[in-house]
């Protein structure tokens, strides 16, 4: 049996517009295939209703209705026939065998597993073998919708046709001799929706890039200015807005956020969008736009800016370690407590990139003798007692302790454990040492630097549920 990601690879490889104009240039309509009279009185013709002979007719039985397959073989009049057949099936295959309307010569009960896509697939495949026939004939009329969704893969990589049995009816009920085929031009409107599965799948593994691959390659195949594609176009838009904020490009976000609100500000049917979460999110981004564009520690000036840019900066290193990603989400937190730094010496008008001569703390603290304390403190650590030139982390929170700043209460919150806590960062192979970092290291760095985050927002008198619930990313694709 193939793989899933062979499935995957596969069907990637598919390039739709040819298929498309392969059905729309041969198969122009339905009435090219089956006799008029069909519709009229299906007994009423032998000709065979396709007009050139079909190799194989590939179908499905359900577990209550024999005629289906019985109607198909009929009104084709294939060379062989080949019946997808569940366990649960077996009686209605007896019931079909009864009518003896089906040369048993020419045809193939494959048993399958209903609901497995893959396994369908490749029994199929297997059964037509290397050199398929050249005109083969899949119908979805009957059986389960991941049946369907095997024979409409089946018929992408074949260029084969693809029909269903249509009855028309009136009141809620069947009309007689309205039975007819009708061409399924597209096989991706049966497809779609386990390609959707997977696109859900990889957004909930917050596989945002590849999402908007997939979405592409299914607005291919979708006829525009219908639901299902205001459906897909709208989910795209969503899946670019994150995978541009995923990578820090956020004034991209922003735009695609604005334009997934204006199209839902003005259509008329039901979605599962949450309008309130993206205007949340609107304003999170039309905040933090221009974040990236140049302004460097200016930022931090911003009460707005800094506590979004934390909350994000910790719900993604939470993010990457639901995918087990524990060196990126290390590298994250880091950052968080570097900016927790640089925010508060930035409230004492110290820019950490360029300190000068300190004079402005000078000034402030001259009653408790701040070197002195920065000295001891360097001095316990084992480290260098020069003033740095750039204030790094470590280095930040020194200072902050030195001036006795309200963050550093020296219980909880100290130098030693902060530069305990940074240890797994410093210590991983990708900054200063050869480790891994693996999740107890990592909870542990994050247990820490979440404490770090509610002892700040505190002083600020910010919420910090509240930030981080705005912030989040959903977890599933609506």
């Amino acid at each position: 049996m193939i793989s899933k990601q062979e499935f995957e690879a596969e069907w990637r490889e598919l390039e739709s517009n040819k298929t498309l104009a392969y059905c729309m240039e041969n198969f122009d309509s339905l009435s090219s295939f089956f006799d008029a009279n069909t519709r009229e009185n299906p007994d009423s013709t032998t000709k065979p209703a396709f007009e050139r002979p079909v190799d194989v007719l590939i179908t499905a039985i359900s577990i209550n209705d024999p005629m289906p397959p019985a109607y198909l073989y009929q009104h084709i009049s294939p060379k062989k026939i080949i019946i997808l057949q569940t366990e649960k099936a077996a009686e209605c295959m007896k019931k079909l065998m009864n009518m003896q309307v089906i040369d048993v010569n020419k045809l193939d009960v494959v048993q399958v597993r209903k609901m497995d896509a893959v396994h369908i697939y490749q029994l199929v495949k297997n059964h037509l073998g290397i050199n398929p026939p050249e005109t083969i004939l899949f119908d979805i009329t009957a059986g389960t919708s991941m049946m369907s969704v095997a024979l409409a893969k089946m018929a992408l990589v074949l260029n084969a046709h693809l029909t269903w049995i249509v009855t028309d009816s009136k009141e809620g009920r069947l009309l007689p001799w309205t039975s007819r085929l009708e061409m399924i031009q597209d096989p991706l409107m049966v497809w779609g929706d386990y390609e959707i599965r997977q696109v859900q799948s990889m957004f909930e593994n917050h596989q945002y890039a590849m999402c908007v691959q997939y979405l592409e390659d299914i607005l291919k195949r979708i006829p525009p200015y219908n639901e299902v594609y205001f459906l897909m176009e709208t989910r795209k838009k969503f899946c670019e807005m994150f995978a541009a904020w995923n990578q820090l490009d956020l004034k991209c976000a922003e735009e695609r956020c604005g334009e997934i609100m204006k199209i839902l500000d003005r259509v008329q049917h039901e979605h599962k969008f949450d309008v309130q979460d993206l205007k949340n999110k609107h304003d999170i981004l039309l905040a933090l736009k221009d974040v990236t564009q140049g302004k460097g520690l200016t930022n931090l000036h911003n009460e707005i800016v800094v506590r979004y840019l934390l909350a994000y900066l910790f719900h993604t290193a939470v993010r990457r370690s639901e995918t087990r990603d524990y060196m990126s989400s290390v590298l994250y937190l880091y950052r968080t407590l570097e900016m927790i730094a640089q925010f508060r010496l930035i409230r004492q008008d110290l820019s950490p990139n360029a300190p000068g001569d300190y004079l402005v703390l000078d000034n402030s603290y001259s009653d408790i003798n701040w070197r002195e304390r920065y000295k001891e403190t360097c001095s316990e650590l084992q480290h260098n007692c020069e003033l740095p030139s750039r204030i790094g982390m470590l280095q930040g929170f020194q200072i902050l302790s030195a001036i006795k700043d309200e963050i550093m209460d020296g219980d909880q919150i100290n130098v030693r454990r902060i530069m305990k806590s940074a240890e797994p960062r410093n210590q991983m192979i990708m900054e200063h040492g050869f480790d891994v970092v693996d999740e107890q290291k990592y909870r542990k760095f994050r247990d820490f630097v979440e404490l770090m985050l509610k002892k700040l927002f505190k002083l600020q008198n910010w919420n910090w549920d509240q930030t981080l619930e705005k912030i989040v990313f959903p977890v599933s694709l609506p």
